[in-house]
C-alpha cells in the first residue's frame, strides 16, 4: 500500500479497477482519522468534566446522602 511506503494520505493515480478500491480505501481511511480525532477529543471532554467532580473518601453509601466517589 502506498500508506507503508511513503506514508501520504493521498492515494497513487489508479487505473482500471484499482481506481476505485484505492480511492474507497483512502475514503475509508479518512473516516477513520476523523473518528480518532472525534473520541480523543471526547475523551478529554470526558477527563476534564471527570477532574472537575468533587471527590469523597470512599464508596460507601449507607449513610444516606448522594454517591460521589
Amino acid at each position: 500500500m502506498w500508506l507503508w511506503v511513503d506514508r501520504s494520505m493521498t492515494p497513487p493515480p489508479g487505473s482500471g479497477s484499482w481506481e476505485p478500491l484505492l480511492y474507497g480505501l483512502h475514503q475509508m481511511q479518512m473516516r477513520n482519522k476523523k473518528r480518532r480525532r472525534e473520541l480523543g477529543s471526547l475523551i478529554k471532554r470526558f477527563r476534564s468534566g471527570a477532574e472537575s467532580l468533587p471527590r469523597r473518601g470512599g464508596a460507601d453509601h449507607r449513610g444516606g446522602g448522594d454517591l460521589l466517589v
